[in-house]
């Protein structure tokens, strides 16, 4: 990188492309990791926060709406996804986790299958992301593909899922 920043034209195209549509993904580990040694918030309101911050990243931001052109690019250019998944969607992963099993330790949450929940908190934003780009031009959009119904409604059944 050049004193600004910016990627340096010898570095290579997949590399400048990894550092483009991944750049606003370190925010999403960070807010998560914000959210856990947060001392203001119990269990669940560490969940539900964790929840819609992951939503504002990879749903609503402009980072999360390059979701379909990642997953394209992945099948010519494997090192994108590597990428994405070892510097991103790993720490995320790893940050749910961690969430979780405070929980559990705390009493706040029965037992669970650490591997498990991130994928089930994870997956429908990306799920979601995909298809709100898809169905970016139809005019009821929100009717169909409502990020706040979608992601209240995902709250829940993971807090119900955490809680039984």
């Amino acid at each position: 990188m050049n004193r600004k920043g910016r990627i340096e034209a010898s570095a290579g195209k997949d590399d400048q492309f990894i550092a483009r549509v991944t750049e606003g993904y370190a925010g999403a580990v960070n807010a998560l990791l914000e959210i856990r040694t947060g001392k203001d918030l119990g269990d669940e309101a560490k969940i539900r926060a964790a929840i819609k911050s992951l939503y504002d990243t990879i749903v609503v931001s402009p980072t999360g709406r390059l979701s379909p052109l990642v997953a394209e690019v992945s099948r010519t250019m494997p090192a994108v996804a590597l990428s994405f998944h070892s510097d991103d969607i790993a720490h995320q992963c790893a940050a749910l986790e961690d969430l979780v099993s405070d929980g559990v330790v705390l009493g706040s949450f029965k037992a669970q299958d650490f591997g498990v929940v991130p994928h089930l908190v994870i997956g429908p934003n990306v799920t979601l992301s995909l298809s709100r780009e898809m169905f970016a031009k139809f005019d009821d959009l929100e009717d169909h593909f409502s990020v706040h119904k979608l992601c209240d409604g995902q709250i829940e059944a993971i807090m119900a899922l955490l809680r039984d």
